[in-house]
């Protein structure tokens, strides 16, 4: 699915995708951005290392995304998000 849009004079464009291993570096810096993002007082930097350890291990993401097809949505050229 693709939706155009204009945002001052610049365009852009929304797309809805399968998923492609070309992101999975961008899906998995997401996720650990978004977790590590987490106000301490919800989730303590501990259980946030667990839920999601830094570094990142780009190898289990692709393992792991290969085995559940996640869609994107992307934004231009970059990742805006994952489900």
């Amino acid at each position: 699915m693709k939706i155009g849009n204009t945002l001052g004079n610049v365009a852009f464009k929304i797309e809805v995708k399968p998923y492609s291993s070309l992101y999975v570096t961008e899906i998995c810096d997401l996720f650990h951005s978004t977790i590590h993002a987490i106000d301490t007082d919800i989730y303590s930097k501990a259980e946030q290392e667990a839920w999601c350890p830094t570094p990142a291990d780009y190898q289990m993401w692709l393992k792991r995304l290969d085995n559940t097809q996640p869609w994107m949505v992307i934004f231009g050229s970059r990742l805006a998000g994952f489900i």
